[in-house]
């Protein structure tokens, strides 16, 4: 039997066609992790669509008290989006985040993003 509180999975891939697995959560929720990419997204009927990309060597810990959370909850966010690279994935945690800032430029990112802070509100 299938544990009804497993997260959903979703694939995700960046502008070179490589797949990342994310587990999905609520804005609000708190997993743990250690080594992850996460993702603040808007969610769609057909995707998600990031407003901010970061990682995390322990997931509870930035999440606890992050300046961009309530920024993109504000533009919409309702999903937190969690990639947990395994040994063999090809891409590990820290160039996924960059990778994928590069491929959707979120407009909450800064670093890594060619159009970062074009958007961001100084309010």
């Amino acid at each position: 039997m299938k544990n009804a509180l497993a997260p959903r999975i979703v694939q995700i891939e960046d502008n070179r066609q490589t797949p990342y697995r994310f587990e999905v959560y609520g804005i609000d929720e708190a997993p743990s992790g250690r080594n992850v990419v996460y993702m603040f997204c808007i969610a769609w009927l057909v995707g998600y669509s990031p407003l901010y990309i970061g990682r995390a060597e322990d997931l509870s810990k930035r999440l606890a008290n992050h300046e961009r959370k309530d920024q993109a909850k504000a533009r919409g966010a309702s999903a937190l989006l969690v990639h947990r690279p395994g040994l063999l994935d090809y891409v590990q945690y820290k160039e996924a985040e960059i990778r994928l800032i590069q491929s959707f430029n979120p407009s909450l990112n800064v670093q890594h993003n060619a159009l970062g802070g074009l958007f961001l509100s100084t309010s």
